[in-house]
């Protein structure tokens, strides 16, 4: 008999974006689980969920605690006997779990980023550290050591890297500089995040302000909060403000990923399993990240990419200079780093250990 799961998350995403863990949930079903999900219905990611034969629950809980959204779930569990509950928000593990109680159903939670999670907060206990879970779904090792460490059971956190899938990446084509503002014979480096002070944006423009004259480096930051008036003051203050492109949220980001030499991502603090470096590696585009968080577990040093101390901009200033000068070196950690994703973080691996945390529950 198949296992039957009820999963609870948001998948209200463009057409264009790919969602690694909703590909997940498509594979499992074509293996043979029995999947059915509670996501908002109109959404890209609910059609093709329809159309694979997955149950949709048009609903998504909207506060943390809500006793109307208990009611919900736990009238969905009870009517379908489901054998694990799947819950990828905090929104749906503080009600999911409660919801939960009493009945016969293992919880199953996801922990996408380091930190922010204390066994002396009471508020933790509604979500991950709730008696009611029996796993936790880490996006890293690093996501995972830190957890174990507030957890009575540290068994119960398990790591399973989010899968990418090789063939997502082979039309991509590299956007035009020229569309960007970009010189065609810059070394460009591009980095791509919600605009968070943990992210370390200033300290790759201090970075970038600190190359030689002589060498034409861009650097291309894109995402929510990028082309704010703080980041522009601090590109200004450079004296370099030609050499930085700020965009805010773009639907081409993986075109302008291909067109870059090198991607960077400066974190200084708690970060996960970051996508633009996912996605660098999908085009062959190298990274240099910090030692923060998952970034590290991405890159294998010297070959696939390179990994500087967080917050060290004399350390991140001679990395990118490194490759700047050493083009044959950045086209084979380019390669090196495509291979890497296509072994170590694909989908199918991700599906495979997927269907081994449902056996073992």
């Amino acid at each position: 008999m198949s296992t039957k799961c009820l999963v609870i998350s948001d998948y209200a995403a463009p057409t264009h974006i790919v969602r690694p863990e909703a590909e997940m949930l498509l594979g499992l079903q074509r293996r043979g689980m029995e999947i059915e999900v509670m996501t908002r219905a109109h959404s890209h990611y609910a059609a093709r969920m329809s159309d694979a034969g997955i149950t949709l629950y048009d609903y998504q809980p909207e506060r943390h605690l809500s006793a109307a959204a208990v009611r919900k779930i736990r009238a969905t569990l009870k009517r379908g006997g489901h054998d694990a509950l799947y819950l990828f928000n905090n929104h749906a593990i503080s009600n999911g779990a409660a919801a939960a109680i009493g009945l016969p159903v293992r919880v199953v939670t996801y922990r996408g980023q380091v930190g922010n999670i204390n066994r002396y907060d009471p508020s933790a206990y509604l979500k991950h550290l709730n008696p009611r879970v029996d796993r936790i779904v880490c996006v890293a090792r690093a996501v995972r050591d830190h957890l174990r460490k507030q957890l009575s059971h540290p068994h119960q956190a398990l790591t399973i890297y989010k899968g990418h899938d090789p063939a997502w990446y082979q039309n991509v084509t590299p956007i035009d500089r020229a569309r960007l503002g970009v010189p065609d014979d810059a070394f460009l480096v591009i980095t791509a995040a919600h605009n968070r002070p943990r992210k370390g944006i200033p300290i790759l423009i201090k970075a970038i302000a600190g190359l030689p004259e002589d060498m034409p480096v861009h650097a291309l930051l894109m995402g929510t909060g990028m082309d704010g008036a703080a980041l522009r003051n601090q590109v200004a203050a450079t004296g370099k403000p030609e050499r930085f492109h700020l965009f805010g949220y773009r639907a081409d980001v993986l075109s302008c990923i291909a067109a870059a030499d090198v991607a960077v991502l400066p974190t200084i603090r708690r970060e996960g399993l970051p996508r633009l470096i996912l996605e660098s590696m999908g085009v062959a585009i190298p990274a240099i990240v910090t030692d923060s968080g998952g970034s590290p577990e991405l890159v294998d040093p010297g070959r696939s990419g390179l990994v500087v101390e967080a917050g060290n901009v004399r350390q991140l200033t001679a990395a990118i200079s490194q490759l700047a000068r050493n083009k044959n070196q950045r086209l084979a950690m380019g390669q090196a780093a495509q291979q890497r994703l296509a072994k170590h973080f694909n989908l199918r691996r991700s599906i495979d250990q997927h269907l081994e945390l449902f056996a073992s529950l």
